[in-house]
This record gives C-alpha cells, structure tokens and sequence, in this order.
C-alpha cells in the first residue's frame, strides 16, 4: 500500500470562522489517548460535490470543550481541525477533506490508517 494513499479524514457538516480568521470545520474528534498532544500541521485535499479538489493547510490541535445541557457527553478534550488561511466559501458543508496516511496516523494512533481504509473499503461493497 502506498504511503501517499489518501485517506479519508472527514465530512465536513459545519465550519465556523474564528476572530484571528481560521477556519474550524466540524465534526470534531475525541483526543487520542496520548500525553503531550500537541499543533499538528499538515496537507489536506478538500474535494467538493461537483468533484473539484483544493489542496489546503490544515492544523489540528487539543481544545477543552465545556458544553452544558443536551451536549454534555460532548465535553472535556476533544481535537479540532482547522484551515489557517482558507475561507469559509471555500468549505462548505458536505465537502470532504482527505489527508495523507502518515497524517491520519500522526493524527489517530499507529494502525488506524489501516482500519480507516477497511472501513472504506467495506462501506464501498455495501454500497
């Protein structure tokens, strides 16, 4: 299997701009059980319904949520991605964005890159 295979990372269902101009797209992610998480710059294409693609910067990084009501379950550490440089016209929702292999198992854990591809995989034969 190719090291530079795309893998994807998610679907984006919102995006928000945040006061310093960065874009933060949702859904977010449970932080991987690691100590010392920290920034993590990378590449992502983001591919677009009629099938363009764009290849953008991306950040991820560890953000304390504290949600009170209906979405409590959604508190604590949680990772976020973000697009440094990149407007909310440019991302929107349903608009999926892909990173490398190395990437999503910098991002999710040793394997998971692996798993993420057999999930694809098996979502593509269901179809």
């Amino acid at each position: 299997m190719s090291s530079d295979q795309s893998i994807h990372l998610l679907t984006v269902e919102d995006c928000f701009e945040l006061k310093d101009g960065r874009i933060v797209v949702a859904p977010d992610f449970a932080l991987p059980p690691s100590s010392g998480w920290k920034d993590y710059t990378f590449f992502v294409t983001v591919t677009y319904e009629d099938g363009a693609s764009k290849r953008l910067r991306a950040m991820s990084s560890p953000v304390h949520l504290l949600v009170r009501g209906q979405s409590a379950s959604r508190r604590g550490w949680r990772l976020v991605i973000n697009l440094p440089g990149a407007t909310k016209d440019e991302i929107p929702v349903g608009s999926k964005l892909h990173c490398s292999r190395e990437s999503y198992e910098r991002l999710f854990g040793a394997g998971s890159a692996q798993q993420a591809l057999a999930g694809d995989a098996f979502k593509a034969t269901r179809a």
